[in-house]
């Protein structure tokens, strides 16, 4: 397997900000391999924890954002 440098959300976000691709397309485009980010391999496991650690890191940065404004949770 070839590694690539990974992206920020911001330079993704900047080179396709409307565009939403399939998890297949998007797997062979990195992967070279339509499967590579399947839910039972180990390249999909580890895609599926590091969208949940980047989701909880965004929940926790616009609580503490929220808190800064002097602004109550919904």
């Amino acid at each position: 397997m070839q590694f690539v440098k990974p992206l920020t959300a911001s330079q993704v976000n900047r080179r396709h900000p409307n565009k939403i691709e399939r998890l297949p397309m998007f797997a062979r485009r990195i992967t070279k391999d339509p499967h590579g980010f399947d839910p039972n391999s180990d390249t999909g496991r580890i895609l599926l924890q590091a969208l949940k650690i980047w989701n909880s890191n965004c929940e926790q940065a616009i609580h503490s954002r929220s808190r800064h404004l002097g602004l109550k949770r919904a």
